[in-house]
C-alpha cells in the first residue's frame, strides 16, 4: 500500500485542484477502480473527477457515481492509457444576496451552486408556490434551481436574504462547476454570476450546440423590477435574473471582468430613442414605467422589443408593438400603450410633447385629455377598467376636452 497527502490552504475562494499519477504495471491490469467515501466531502463542496487530459476521456461528479454502499462510490478506468487523473474541489460558503428583494414578484438567480436545489430550500419565503422560469416559448414553474437560470419569485413580508453554496464565477459548460445553460430561439431567462459583469461579447457570448452556429443576442437585455417593470441593462449583477432573445439554440456563456476592472468599465446601452417624448405611467402604489413615443423615422422599435408580458398582477408597460419604444413616421400617427398590475389612480405625465395628442380609452374612445406640444401635461385615470390608451397627433394645439376619466 503506498499513501501521499496533499495539504491545502482551505481559506481560499477558488476551486482546488488534486491530481493524481498511478501504474497499473500493464494494460491487462485495467480496470482500474477509484473507491472514496463521500462523507469525507464537507457539506456543499464540490467535487468533479475527471481524467489529467482536461477532462477529454471522462468527468465526474463525485457526489453522483456509482453506489457500492450508503455513503461508498466508485469511479472505474477502463482505458490503459488514462494514468491519472484530477479531482477539482471548490469550497462552499454562505452569500449575501446582493441586490434587495421586495415584497411582491422579484425576477432573481442564484451567485451559488446550492448544496441543495430544492427550490423551497433556497428560497423558504417564497409565496408562489414554486419559481417561474422561460424557456422554449413557455413559462414552467420549478422543483429544483441552478446558477445560470432567471426566476420570478414571489414574496410576502419575509423575503430571502442569504443563500449557501459555491460562489459562481463563470457559466461554462466546460470548466470547473461546468455550470450548462442552455438557450433557445426567442426569449430566455438567464442569470448572473457571484459577482458583477456587463452585457458585451467579451463577458455575455454563446457557444454552439455540436457542429449548429452560435447563438447571437437579439436586441436588447432586460432585468425585471417589481416597482419599475422591465429595464433595459447593460449590466449584470449578481443575485437578479435577466431576460435575452437569441437567434438559435446554444450555451449561454457568462464570464467576470478582472478584478482590476471590477467598478471602471462603462456600460454603454443603445438610447437613441431618448429623443422621443418620455411617457411616465405612475400609480398609486408608486410603481412607475418609463416609455418613449413619437414621430420619428431613424428610431428603429423592433430594437426595444420587450420580454414577454409578466404574469397577471405583476407590473408592465409596454406599447402594442410589444416594445418600450413607439416611433411613428405619420404626422398625424398613434401611439397604444397597455399597462398592467396597477393601481388606480393611474396618471399619465409628459414633459415636453413633440406635438398635441388627444388620448383616448383605445377600447372605448373615451377621450381622457390631451397633452399640448411644448408643455408639461398628466393626465389621471381614475376608472381601474382602463388598461390602454392611445395617444393620437393631432397636429395643432387644443385644449383639455376633459378631466379624468370618472
Amino acid at each position: 500500500n503506498f499513501k501521499s497527502l496533499d495539504i491545502r490552504e482551505y481559506r481560499v475562494d477558488t476551486t482546488i485542484v488534486y491530481c493524481v499519477k498511478f501504474s497499473a504495471g500493464a494494460p491487462q491490469n485495467y480496470p482500474v477502480v477509484i473507491e472514496y467515501d463521500t462523507r469525507d466531502f464537507p457539506p456543499g463542496g464540490l467535487l468533479y473527477l475527471r481524467d489529467n487530459v482536461n477532462g477529454t476521456v471522462f468527468n465526474y461528479d463525485m457526489r453522483g457515481t456509482t453506489n457500492v454502499g450508503p455513503t461508498t462510490r466508485t469511479i472505474v478506468i477502463r482505458d490503459p492509457n488514462v494514468t491519472g487523473f484530477c479531482i477539482e474541489y471548490t469550497l462552499p460558503s454562505v452569500i449575501q444576496f446582493p441586490e434587495v428583494r421586495e415584497r411582491g414578484w422579484n425576477f432573481v438567480s442564484l451567485p451559488v451552486v446550492p448544496s441543495d436545489p430544492t427550490s423551497g430550500v433556497v428560497f423558504p419565503n417564497i409565496s408562489s408556490g414554486q419559481p417561474l422560469t422561460f424557456s422554449s416559448n413557455q413559462f414552467m414553474g420549478a422543483d429544483t434551481v441552478s446558477p445560470g437560470v432567471g426566476y420570478f419569485v414571489k414574496y410576502a413580508d419575509v423575503v430571502d436574504r442569504t443563500v449557501s453554496g459555491v460562489a459562481v464565477k463563470r457559466i461554462d459548460p466546460t470548466l470547473p462547476l461546468y455550470i450548462t445553460v442552455k438557450v433557445f430561439p426567442g426569449w430566455n431567462t438567464v442569470g448572473a454570476l457571484a459577482v458583477p459583469t456587463y452585457v458585451n461579447q467579451t463577458y455575455m457570448n454563446f457557444r454552439p450546440i455540436g457542429s449548429g452556429s452560435s447563438p447571437s443576442l437579439v436586441g436588447e437585455v432586460y432585468s425585471y423590477k417589481p416597482q419599475r417593470g422591465y429595464e433595459q441593462t447593460a449590466r449584470i449583477l449578481p443575485g437578479l435574473g435577466y431576460w435575452i432573445k437569441v437567434n438559435t439554440s446554444g450555451y449561454y456563456i457568462l464570464t467576470a471582468p478582472p478584478s482590476e476592472l471590477n467598478g471602471k468599465i462603462e456600460p454603454k446601452i443603445a438610447d437613441d430613442y431618448k429623443v422621443l417624448n418620455q411617457l411616465r405611467i405612475s400609480d398609486a402604489d408608486q410603481k412607475v414605467g418609463t416609455v418613449y413615443f413619437g414621430r420619428n423615422s431613424s428610431v428603429s422599435n423592433g430594437r426595444y422589443e420587450l420580454p414577454p408580458a409578466p404574469g397577471e398582477g405583476m407590473f408592465d408597460v409596454r406599447f402594442n408593438n410589444n416594445g418600450f419604444v413607439s416611433a411613428n413616421k405619420q404626422l398625424n400617427g398613434s401611439h397604444v400603450v397597455n399597462f398592467q398590475g396597477t393601481e388606480y389612480p393611474v396618471v399619465l405625465s409628459v414633459s415636453n410633447a413633440d406635438a398635441d395628442y388627444v388620448v383616448t380609452d383605445a377600447v372605448t374612445g373615451y377621450v381622457l385629455g390631451t397633452l399640448n406640444q411644448g408643455e408639461a401635461g398628466a393626465i389621471r385615470i381614475n376608472n381601474p377598467l382602463v388598461k390602454s390608451v392611445k395617444l393620437t397627433a393631432t397636429g395643432t394645439a387644443t385644449t383639455m376636452l376633459s378631466a379624468a376619466y370618472p
